[in-house]
């Protein structure tokens, strides 16, 4: 039978090699039930334990090996393009374990297709939300299923990406970032092909979100020491691209949690829906997704064990 899902399950080892993370959620993934996915592990400037991932690995899981310095951004999605022949992607961040869970990617992947969402996360025990919409929160413990206002998202953990986003832009994760902000964006990239975002409420999942001092680093090989708005892989200024009168025109919005560029409301009907999807896809097909001047992801060094 044909698998539906791929879990890509995304380390680097630039600043940190955790091993011992690693190896026990990626172990716990592997006890998820059900024969309806595969594992895919993708793993970036590891070269010093290459050989204990294969030994342990290898006939288990996918592997794709990242040699080149390059955001998450874009070593999660050469893995998804490499393992083409799936519908459904979950993005698992190194430090995200199953919390005792077994059936943890059963119960995302149907709460995504009842759902008809773009994209479904999971409840993470820490640093679930922005501050902004730190009352999710609550909600979801109290067992409410959350679904995403516009402008609004999910800090990105462990979450599943739909078919329709891969089939719609080319690629799944938006690329023009290479350190922050690109969950800011995550709902335009659904409601542009007529979708809505949600999360599983944390009654019925929750995961645990790893302690500070194990996790791998943030976008370890691009850290300038400063977090802000505008730091684009194409090294471009954040105004000039993505908040311009274009996106005010479709109804885009761009970091709204910060009040950097709002989203005119006026663009979308009583129900949250835009009023035209058709120019908002176009404009984040080709302003959150680096275009093939800018960047190959042919030439990215990789190496894939199967």
């Amino acid at each position: 039978m044909k698998k539906e899902l791929l879990v890509v399950y995304n380390l680097c080892g630039l600043k940190n090699l955790n091993t011992e993370m690693w190896f026990k959620n990626i172990d716990d993934l592997l006890k998820q039930e059900g024969d309806f996915f595969d594992i895919c592990i993708s793993a970036c400037n590891v070269n010093s334990v290459k050989n204990q991932i294969i030994e342990r690995y290898k006939g288990k899981a996918k592997i794709n090996f990242i040699y080149d310095i390059a955001p998450v951004n874009i070593t999660f999605n050469k893995a998804c393009q490499v393992f083409p022949d799936y519908k459904y992607y979950i993005y698992c961040a190194s430090d995200v374990g199953m919390n005792g869970n077994t059936d943890a990617l059963k119960k995302l992947l149907d709460f995504h297709k009842s759902k008809n969402y773009g994209l479904s996360a999971a409840f993470v025990n820490e640093d679930c939300f922005h501050q902004s919409i730190k009352h999710y929160n609550r909600l979801s413990l109290k067992g409410q299923d959350i679904e995403f206002k516009i402008g609004e998202s999910f800090n990105a953990h462990f979450f599943i990406f739909d078919y329709r986003i891969r089939d719609t832009y080319g690629r799944f994760m938006p690329d023009i970032f290479k350190t922050h902000c690109t969950e800011s964006i995550f709902t335009y990239l659904c409601l542009g092909i007529g979708l809505k975002m949600g999360m599983l409420n944390g009654q019925t999942l929750t995961l645990e979100h790893r302690p500070n001092n194990i996790k791998d680093g943030a976008s370890s090989g691009f850290q300038t020491g400063k977090v802000g708005p505008n730091d684009m892989f194409t090294g471009e200024h954040v105004d000039g691209r993505l908040c311009t009168p274009e996106a005010k025109e479709v109804g885009f919005g761009y970091e709204e949690v910060g009040k950097y560029f709002m989203h005119d409301p006026n663009c979308y009907d009583e129900n949250g829906y835009s009023k035209n999807p058709t120019k908002l896809l176009g404009f984040v097909k080709k302003a959150v997704y680096l275009q093939p001047t800018e960047y190959n992801y042919e030439r990215l060094s990789h190496e894939t064990i199967v």
